[in-house]
């Protein structure tokens, strides 16, 4: 009888050693459950954040992609308006060119006929000039002796 008690009372004490470990067990993943719940709640809440993060940034792209055809197409019409005034000037002082190029023909000829005669007088009335210079200065000296 002694064995039967020793196992009885060894089945018992292994049966409150199992209550003891299922309690502490069901403890345990109440509270692993508690934390499971608090982190799914986070990444529930970080992946709200992430997708409204993404979202904005869409946006934003958007935005700035619909800006950059925008300023695109201004520089291109811009660049189209520059080359089309560079055209027309060019076009413009063609024709002024045109234009001046029988007057700057007709003062080219003039010069040539006017400068030969009038280099001639400068030079007549350079020298006439000295004569009377120098006339008036054998005058004085005579004069003075």
């Amino acid at each position: 009888m002694d064995l039967l008690v020793a196992i009885k009372i060894a089945a018992f004490l292994a049966l409150i050693a199992f209550i003891v470990l299922s309690i502490f067990m069901i403890v345990s993943l109440g509270s692993v459950t508690k934390l499971l719940k608090e982190a799914n709640s986070n990444l529930n809440v970080l992946s709200r954040k992430v997708v409204a993060s993404i979202d904005e940034i869409n946006q934003e792209f958007k935005s700035l992609n619909i800006k950059t055809k925008e300023t695109l197409g201004n520089i291109d019409t811009v660049a189209t308006n520059m080359g089309d005034t560079a055209q027309r000037i060019d076009n413009e002082t063609e024709k002024i060119s045109r234009t001046l190029q029988p007057f700057q023909h007709l003062i080219a000829q003039s010069y040539s006929r006017i400068a030969p005669p009038v280099n001639n007088a400068t030079r007549s009335i350079s020298a006439v000039s000295k004569a009377i210079n120098t006339f008036f200065t054998y005058i004085g000296n005579t004069n003075k002796k």
